[in-house]
């Protein structure tokens, strides 16, 4: 029956993780016990599913953290290609350039030398 279920049975009770896995608790020990003093398919069946499915986690687990390291690296490498890398000048609202003239003229006088460069340079909108 343990052959069915588990054609691998022979090399996962001799895997060194497996048995070091086994003897950190004692009740692994108590069901490795029964399953091989009683020839108990259940016990057995326990251990070794559970391990592989810990395994598999296991796996899993640093396949995803691998996946994480590598998308960071790429990341972090990544040329910009857009752009001549000057920063971005402010672009205005029209309507709140209109605002400001009528509520604040004095704060759109002080202003004025930008804001015409920013209608010169299309960053009003």
């Amino acid at each position: 029956m343990l052959n069915k279920k588990h054609p691998d049975f022979a090399d996962v009770v001799r895997d060194g993780e497996f048995i070091e896995w086994v003897k950190a608790s004692p009740m692994r020990l108590n069901i490795y016990a029964m399953a091989d003093a009683n020839y108990d398919f259940n016990a057995a069946d326990e251990l070794i599913t559970t391990f592989k499915q810990i395994r598999t986690s296991k796996t899993q687990q640093t396949t995803d953290a691998g996946n994480a390291v590598r998308k960071q690296n790429l990341k972090a490498a990544g040329v910009d290609v857009g752009g001549t890398g000057e920063s971005s000048k402010k672009v205005y609202r029209r309507a709140d350039l209109i605002r400001l003239r009528m509520q604040d003229p004095d704060r759109y006088e002080a202003l004025q030398p930008e804001i015409m460069a920013a209608y010169s340079e299309g960053r009003v909108k």
